[in-house]
């Protein structure tokens, strides 16, 4: 058996490797302290699974020029470029499925997840329900930044798991009242497009 500890990667923000660091220094003397430092570290790393900092609200999807002869129609905003497949078929489901294929204008990989879900919802409609896959290793596919989601073409249709309760969007203050700890982003773009 290895001491090895295992590694987590914790970005490049020294402040939450330094509360990380801390968080498992303190577990065997204070466990609840090391509770308290591991939240602060993941506060302070989930920035990079939010909207960049100074990002604007985004703005309507505009067909490309290029589209109309491309293979597939390809959106764009002011962050995103999104390339629609048409619905195609896929076995063991029983509607076709639409492949959205989202990166960001600048290149970069930080695509949050509400922005996904206000694409999907502009692009194919908000009754619709879409699944980004993580597929098993001899499957990947990851030659750039780029997000993909699949999408079922009949909105009266729903995956057989997720939440099942009634929709519930909070404010950060809301999360943090409900939860103290959590850290919920402030909302850039309207919450009612989610």
């Amino acid at each position: 058996m290895s001491n090895k500890p295992n590694v987590v990667n914790y970005g490049q923000d020294p402040e939450a490797i330094k509360l990380a660091i801390r968080s498992g220094a303190a577990r065997a003397n204070n466990p609840e302290m090391a509770d308290r430092l591991l939240v602060e570290a993941r506060a302070a790393l989930s920035s990079e699974f939010e909207p960049r900092e100074g990002d604007p609200p985004m703005t309507e999807f505009k067909l490309t020029p290029g589209s109309f002869g491309a293979k597939y129609p390809r959106y764009i905003n002011n962050l995103y470029v999104v390339t629609l497949s048409p619905p195609a078929d896929a076995p063991g489901f029983p509607c076709k499925i639409i492949h959205i294929s989202i990166s960001r204008v600048d290149r970069s990989n930080r695509i949050c997840w509400r922005h996904k879900q206000i694409i999907k919802n502009k692009l194919i409609g908000p009754k619709h329900e879409a699944v980004e896959l993580y597929p098993s290793r001899d499957r990947v596919v990851d030659g750039a930044n780029q997000f993909h989601l699949w999408v079922l073409a009949d909105s009266k249709l729903s995956f057989p798991f997720g939440f099942t309760s009634d929709r519930e969007v909070m404010t950060q203050e809301e999360a943090r009242s409900d939860t103290p700890g959590v850290h919920q982003a402030p909302f850039v773009d309207n919450p009612e497009e989610l």
